[in-house]
């Protein structure tokens, strides 16, 4: 029995090696999806691993065919762009700054074009996605928990009080646990044991728990919307659709219920309505109002160089500290003397706009709508919610200028791409 035992472990484990052997750079995708939750050196280290990887591995002919393929090609021009900011008047810092940022658009593109990416790959990758975000959310709720409820009271458990003990913003957050519920939603139905899916659909349900606490209404109102949009198809799809019917309406219960029921989110949902008219910029600041400060500067911003835009983030983020000075915005300004806050665009339109001017600033949404037709063409309802996501994020955030929203739309926008090369495409 004992050597049987052994005997079994030793060819799992030769399984495992000969698999990594095989397929290292799947393995490294795979680990992508777990590292995104942790600090930038993670993610950093494996890409420069996949690129070490796909030099040895592949030669110059598979590059130069993933190189013609459309997607590839939309992603460098995407990138391309920011190198416009050396022609204008301002430092080369920022615009070196842009291009280092998004390198992802470059990289992912190319080198999951070269690995190739099948159905059960996007599987793993998004079942290790899933599990990781509520696991590592679950430890910072522990944190949060160990902290003086004295000191901080409900604050501890609600937005950046929750997301801070890891050292991730809330909406970022947020918006990988929204699209982690991929998993159990679309994949259960693969695994044949009943106790591993009604654990993954009980996680699920505490995802959707953990996003309404992060706070990040826009993701709320995703999440709603994807729920109810759910619901609509269930309805009026086949009986094999209707899978999923109870967790959709058991997550329609909770969202209402949860932020009714708990003050600091109640406020938060009060605030993004602006009940009763009590939310203004001059007397209650909050995110609704500094928002609205944010995008009047923007727009004002827009009107003096409609055309050309201002060259680069950094010099977008200058012009914009400037115009709060001058527009004397209090709450901005005592925030960003007070906390050493600084203020960007917080709409991915808006600072593609300011950085491009309204001509090359029409790019980002010319690539969403390429992604759409892609997803369309291709009948993936997952690569819809993907497009969702980013497309309600970029509303409220300035999504690509930060490392956790430029990785998050490259690799899985690649991945989805991709997948779609394959027989078995994700549908």
């Amino acid at each position: 029995m004992h050597s049987q035992f052994i005997n079994s472990s030793k060819a799992q484990f030769n399984f495992i090696l000969s698999f990594i052997k095989k397929d290292f750079g799947k393995v490294l995708l795979y680990l992508f999806a777990v590292a995104m939750y942790f600090p930038m050196i993670f993610t950093n280290v494996i890409s420069i691993l996949l690129l070490v990887y796909c030099f040895f591995k592949f030669k110059r002919a598979d590059l130069i065919r993933v190189l013609k393929d459309k997607y590839v090609v939309v992603m460098l021009l995407f990138f391309f762009i920011l190198a416009f900011g050396f022609l204008y008047d301002i430092t080369s810092d920022g615009v070196l700054n842009n291009l280092e940022k998004k390198l992802s658009f470059i990289i992912f593109p190319v080198v999951i074009g070269l690995v190739g990416i099948e159905k059960k790959d996007i599987e793993r990758i998004f079942a290790l996605f899933f599990y990781t975000g509520i696991l590592i959310t679950t430890f910072a709720l522990i944190r949060s928990v160990l902290t003086p409820m004295e000191i901080t009271g409900l604050k501890a458990f609600i937005n950046h009080g929750l997301s801070d003990q890891i050292n991730l913003h809330a909406t970022y957050l947020s918006m990988y646990l929204l699209f982690s519920l991929i998993y159990p939603l679309f994949f259960l139905q693969s695994v044949k044991s009943r106790i591993i899916k009604y654990f993954a659909y009980f996680l699920a349900l505490l995802g959707v728990i953990y996003i309404l606490f992060l706070g990040a209404r826009i993701i709320w109102l995703i999440l709603f919307s994807l729920s109810c949009l759910r619901v609509i198809q269930i309805i009026r799809g086949s009986e094999k659709t209707k899978r999923n019917v109870h967790i959709i309406i058991i997550i329609l219960l909770i969202i209402p219920t949860l932020v009714i029921a708990v003050r600091p989110l109640r406020e938060r949902a009060k605030e993004m309505v602006n009940y009763n008219n009590e939310y203004n910029i001059k007397e209650v600041w909050g995110g609704r109002g500094i928002r609205l400060m944010i995008w009047e500067s923007g727009m004002e911003l827009l009107k003096r160089e409609p055309l050309v835009g201002y060259g680069s983030s950094t010099a977008v983020q200058n012009e914009l500290n400037n115009t709060y000075k001058e527009n004397k915005l209090g709450p901005l300004l005592y925030l960003m003397e007070k906390n050493g806050e600084s203020f960007n665009p917080h709409n991915q339109f808006l600072s593609e706009f300011l950085k491009h001017g309204l001509l090359l600033g029409l790019y980002y949404p010319f690539v969403l709508f390429f992604m759409a037709k892609d997803y369309n063409y291709n009948k993936s309802l997952i690569g819809f919610v993907f497009l969702l996501i980013i497309f309600g994020v970029s509303l409220t955030e300035t999504v690509l200028e930060l490392n956790k929203g430029i990785i998050y739309f490259s690799f899985f926008g690649s991945i989805l791409h991709f997948n779609f090369k394959d027989k078995a495409s994700l549908k």
